[in-house]
């Protein structure tokens, strides 16, 4: 009596010896984040970016007083001495569209003024321009911009 395909397949699968994972090195916990970063979000080279809660920024802000006002995200160009090196801050209470717009917004906008010398005000108009361009396509084309943006 021949077996069927499927029938043989089954067999083979199920008396075949079982594979052990190779040993390898362990998996340790993340290390924890200082406080307001909440979660790691993505990175691009040096470049780390962190989804952090808004609330405690805003209360970090209201201590300086020459500090600008943080709405929806900040980066270590405009805030050297509140944000770490190579960091772009997203405010944890944006939905998922609004992140990735913020998250765009913040990298143009410390890329020109680190990369290109470009004063905030200045870095924040074009910043601010190609956001409202993928706000009023509904994110259309927006990971293709992102992952641009990230050197991907």
């Amino acid at each position: 009596m021949r077996l069927s395909l499927a029938t043989r397949r089954w067999l083979a699968r199920i008396t075949a010896p079982r594979r052990r994972k190779p040993a390898g090195k362990k998996r340790h916990a993340a290390p924890a984040l200082k406080a307001p970063r909440l979660r790691l979000l993505g990175t691009r080279g040096k470049l780390r970016i962190y989804l952090v809660d808004a609330t405690a920024v805003r209360k970090m802000t209201d201590k300086n007083p020459n500090a600008p006002d943080f709405t929806m995200g900040t980066n270590d160009a405009v805030w050297r001495n509140v944000t770490g090196p190579n960091e772009v801050w997203v405010a944890d209470e944006l939905g998922p569209l609004e992140r990735k717009l913020t998250m765009l917004h913040e990298m143009l906008e410390r890329r020109r003024m680190k990369r290109d010398g470009l004063s905030y005000d200045d870095a924040h108009d074009e910043a601010l321009a190609a956001e409202n361009r993928y706000r009023q396509a509904n994110g259309r084309g927006l990971d293709a911009a992102l992952r641009k943006e990230r050197g991907q």
